[in-house]
């Protein structure tokens, strides 16, 4: 079962925690490192805990405590701004 918790949803900052019980997300990480992971405790999660970074777009409200969080925290990366296409036709028919 997903469950989810938006940690923030304003001009100032969104970020929303993502879990299925074994692996963690979160979709968006517009606040501080210090405030994402002060939030994150609230609710008993523990930053190094997050899987994964999921950004919708590059706004600001919706970007800017990732430098942070990336540079003490390792994540695959993947910039989805390539076109689709190009994942489209590599998936067997």
């Amino acid at each position: 079962m997903l469950k989810f918790c938006s940690l923030s949803s304003s001009s100032s900052g969104n970020c929303l925690y993502v879990t299925d019980g074994s692996s963690s997300i979160l979709i968006d990480c517009g606040l501080s490192f210090t405030k994402t992971s002060s939030l994150l405790n609230l609710i008993g999660v523990n930053i190094s805990d997050i899987d994964a970074v999921l950004v919708t777009h590059e706004h600001t409200d919706h970007t800017s405590g990732l430098g942070v969080l990336l540079r003490k925290q390792e994540f695959p990366y993947t910039d989805l701004r390539k076109p689709l296409l190009m994942f489209y036709i590599s998936i067997p028919i």
